[in-house]
């Protein structure tokens, strides 16, 4: 009974800091994306350390700890006020780095491994964009992730982000994404690129090819009009 109590204190104290770290007004965390991945509250309830992930293209892991550090009294106010504990823990916030391991790894294993049939990115889309360009793979499928980025809650999904597919370039359709989705595109099907057209709150596009090397052919056109296919890939010379 102890360690599910533990197990509950700890889940509760994980959402309500997810909830009240979206409403800080520091802009190092408003123009990140801070997300809350665990928390371990000791039993006497006097600490809890509060594992966070992080992504930001200008701020550091140290800028991101100091924001956090320094909204400690908001966020022991509003967890007392949230939740019903006899006391409310000191936070100690402690970077988790699981997403940044895991494409780490990714990396490692081609490079000992290069038979290794794995090629995958993690990325956070804060804003509408354009990512990729038409191509297709001609020996292998892909697959597209969508979620929220927020890992705690990956149902958490506020866009529109429009993806095409066909047999050919000018016979692609276009599809409609507005919930986390996981899409697959045979082998040999024209897509791209993904349209990020409305981002309510951060996504997380995943695309996996489980082929190895990444390789894609592309269409071009020539100054005098002439259609060339191009094939670029990770495998070819440097």
């Amino acid at each position: 009974m102890a360690a599910h109590r533990q197990t509950r204190i700890n889940e509760e104290l994980m959402h309500a800091l997810s909830e009240a770290v979206r409403q800080l007004k520091d802009p190092r965390i408003m123009s990140s994306v801070v997300t809350i991945t665990d928390v371990d509250c000791a039993k006497d309830l006097k600490t809890a350390n509060v594992y966070y992930s992080f992504f930001s293209p200008k701020y550091t892991e140290k800028d991101i700890k100091t924001a956090l550090k320094s909204a400690q009294g908001y966020l022991r106010t509003y967890l007392a006020k949230n939740i019903n504990l006899r006391e409310t823990p000191l936070l100690n916030f402690v970077y988790d780095n699981s997403i940044e391991r895991g494409n780490r790894i990714s990396e490692l294993l081609r490079e000992v491994m290069p038979e290794s049939r794995m090629y995958t990115l993690n990325n956070i889309v804060q804003k509408a964009c354009e990512i990729g360009t038409t191509h297709m793979h001609h020996n292998a499928e892909e697959y597209y992730f969508f979620t929220g980025a927020d890992i705690t809650n990956f149902f958490d999904f506020d866009a529109e982000i429009e993806i095409s597919l066909g047999e050919t370039p000018e016979t692609m359709e276009t599809y409609t994404i507005t919930e986390p989705t996981a899409v697959r595109i045979p082998e040999g099907y024209w897509h791209g690129p993904v349209k990020f057209k409305r981002v309510g709150a951060p996504v997380q596009f995943m695309p996996l090819y489980p082929s190895g090397n990444y390789g894609k052919i592309i269409q071009e056109m020539k100054e005098n009009g002439e259609v060339v296919y191009t094939y670029k890939g990770t495998d070819l010379p440097k």
